[in-house]
């Protein structure tokens, strides 16, 4: 049943974001035309840069478009209407989030790459030289395989644990029986600034130990100091990623409360 909930999540954002794709493909050609245009007659100069400029504005907005859409679609499909269909269906409450988290993870990646093939079309780059540039940096991090590995899989995991805090949010509101959308904002806020504290706590013997504080001021920090932070930041980012969804699972499970 997991895989017929993510085949319906995927084509539900699919649905939604092909045209947000389209239409940035669309602005990135064209103004990746005005800017050779332009460098032939000045008279298109400034139809090129406020296209280039919406086009840039509309690259940059597509992976926060993509997580917004992702957050409504959870909202409208777990607590509106909507919810009592899915919640009758014989599917457990784990693969309802765990299809609701991929799904958005996934399409989030996604629109990443189509943010940065758009951006590249719309400034006119070179694809070798932005060959030439990536060769180089993991020229540059070949002392840092193991350090670039950990901050990917912490800014994954980061991410995850941000979408959760959503999920929680809107979990934890809908079990008012009206402003079910203002309580899950008040929640929301709330658990950040509670998590906020909790890792300030864990963080502070870090901040104060000098030899972590004089290695965050050099240009390059050793490896191992940076690799022991990053392990840090993913394991508290994990555990309370981990919080977050159980206590989502055993609201949808026991609180339900739909509109």
């Amino acid at each position: 049943m997991l895989k017929k909930l993510l085949k319906y999540d995927f084509k539900t954002l699919l649905h939604t974001l092909l045209p947000v794709y389209g239409i940035s493909l669309i602005l990135s050609i064209l103004s990746n035309l005005f800017i050779r245009i332009s460098k032939i007659t000045p008279i298109f100069r400034v139809p090129m840069a406020l296209i280039t400029g919406l086009s840039i504005l509309v690259c940059i907005g597509i992976v926060f478009i993509t997580f917004i859409i992702g957050i409504v679609n959870f909202y409208r499909q777990t607590v509106k209407d909507e919810g009592y269909l899915l919640h009758t269906l014989p599917v457990s409450k784990n693969s309802i989030i765990i299809s609701k988290l991929t799904s958005l993870i996934v399409m989030e990646f996604l629109s990443l790459i189509v943010t940065l093939v758009t951006l590249t079309i719309t400034v006119n780059l070179d694809p070798t030289k932005i060959i030439d540039v990536i060769k180089l940096v993991i020229e540059r991090l070949q002392d840092y395989k193991f350090t670039s590995f950990l901050v990917v899989l912490t800014v994954l995991i980061g991410q995850i644990t941000n979408t959760l805090l959503i999920f929680v949010s809107i979990s934890f509101g809908q079990r008012h029986s009206t402003n079910k959308l203002l309580y899950s904002i008040i929640y929301g806020v709330v658990i950040y600034n509670i998590t906020q504290v909790i890792t300030t706590v864990i963080y502070l013997p870090i901040l104060l130990n000098n030899k972590y504080v004089d290695a965050l001021n050099e240009t390059i920090p050793e490896s191992s100091i940076l690799n022991i932070m990053l392990i840090i930041a993913m394991g508290t980012s994990l555990v309370i990623g981990i919080i977050y969804y159980i206590l989502t699972k055993k609201n949808l499970e026991n609180k339900l409360n739909l509109e």
